[in-house]
C-alpha cells in the first residue's frame, strides 16, 4: 500500500484492506470474489484507492466501469467509516 501526497492510501492486489467487511482479505481476493466492492470503494471511500491493476482485474471478474455498480453498495457511512 503507498500514501499518495494528498493523503489517500492507495491499495495493491497484494495488499490486504484494513477496514470495511472485508478488513483482513487482499485486493486481489476481494477483485475476484466481489468485484463490485472494489468500484463502491472508489465512489465512498475518500481516503481510499486502488491501484490500476486492482481495477482492471475488478471490471475483467465482472463488473462494469460505471456507478452503478459502486451504488449497490451504499455509502461509506452505512458502512460505519468515512476516514482512518
Amino acid at each position: 500500500m503507498a500514501l499518495r501526497k494528498d493523503g489517500v492510501l492507495v491499495f495493491d492486489l497484494d495488499d490486504a484492506l484494513t477496514f470495511g467487511k472485508h478488513k483482513g482479505k487482499t485486493l486481489d481476493t476481494v477483485a475476484r470474489s466481489t468485484p463490485g466492492y472494489i468500484a463502491w470503494m472508489r465512489k465512498n471511500v475518500e481516503w481510499a484507492d486502488v491501484t490500476a491493476r486492482v481495477w482492471k482485474l475488478a471490471v475483467a471478474v465482472g463488473i462494469s466501469d460505471s456507478e452503478d455498480a459502486a451504488d449497490r453498495f451504499g455509502a461509506a457511512g452505512d458502512w460505519g467509516f468515512s476516514e482512518f
